[in-house]
């Protein structure tokens, strides 16, 4: 039986999970960090690590690789300039270059769209981040390629009402538009298995979208942390729903978390 090869690029949290769940599967995992600090829990997990930087031009000869799937973590980050953001998916795209694949799911995030109210679908196209769409459109010029946008990741240490403790919360009138650690990586571990050719864009959310106030109340209780010092109401309120039932359709996923309150 063919024994799955995927490599992992810019291998972070949720990398880290897929790899997890990757090698209990029997794949063979190879992941990329910047960080060499980082590879020990990686390299225990039974990953192969390659140290490499995409913001530094490399000479990516004798990097050549075949493998069955690539997930590309690479961040389009906010806070570096364009120009930067350009030049890190332009060495990105040197490395591609060099890799013979099946399959490739780049992450994104719904950060990609504006702060409006409305359902959006991977049609919305109005005023959409700029550094986050120009990464994604320089992955969508390589061939079988997926841009999964992912909602807010929560699980393990990652829980709402942890960053609200004693705060002053002015979203809590705002729709949730969250996904679980364990449904993300499940999903991306199925779609590279999925027989069909997947579409090039997908929302990766849960299903239900309960008001943010709920979620951060909910799990403060759940997991012992102080609640916000207090609720105030954005004006105007912006109730955004991102929309993700699109790849849960295509996939005949099952979510293990799909409402957010159980988180």
């Amino acid at each position: 039986m063919h024994k799955h090869t995927i490599l992992i690029l810019g291998c972070g949290w949720l990398g880290s999970r897929v790899a997890e769940m990757a090698i209990a599967r029997g794949w063979k995992v190879t992941a990329t960090l910047r960080n060499p600090e980082k590879a020990a829990r990686l390299q225990a997990m039974g990953c192969q690590v390659v140290l490499l930087d995409f913001d530094k031009p490399q000479d990516f000869e004798g990097e050549f690789k075949e493998v069955d799937f690539v997930l590309n973590s690479i961040p389009a980050t906010k806070r570096i300039e364009m120009s930067a953001v350009a030049r890190r998916f332009d060495n990105l795209g040197s490395y591609l270059n060099t890799i013979k694949y099946n399959r490739q799911i780049f992450l994104s995030s719904i950060g990609i769209y504006p702060n409006r109210s409305g359902v959006l679908t991977e049609q919305y196209a109005d005023e959409l981040d700029e550094k986050l769409l120009l990464a994604e459109e320089k992955m969508l010029t390589f061939p079988h390629t997926s841009v999964f946008r992912l909602g807010g990741l929560m699980g393990e240490n990652r829980i709402l009402g942890k960053y609200f403790q004693n705060k002053i919360c002015t979203t809590g009138d705002e729709r949730s538009n969250l996904i679980h650690q364990e449904d993300a990586a499940r999903m991306i571990l199925q779609a590279f298995l999925h027989q069909d050719e997947l579409a090039s864009v997908y929302n990766v959310v849960s299903p239900e979208h309960p008001y943010k106030k709920d979620v951060i109340i909910s799990s403060a209780k759940k997991y012992g942390f102080e609640l916000p010092a207090s609720f105030q109401g954005s004006q105007p309120v912006v109730n955004k729903v991102v929309d993700g039932s699109k790849l849960q359709r295509e996939l005949s996923y099952s979510f293990l978390f799909s409402d957010p309150l159980e988180f």
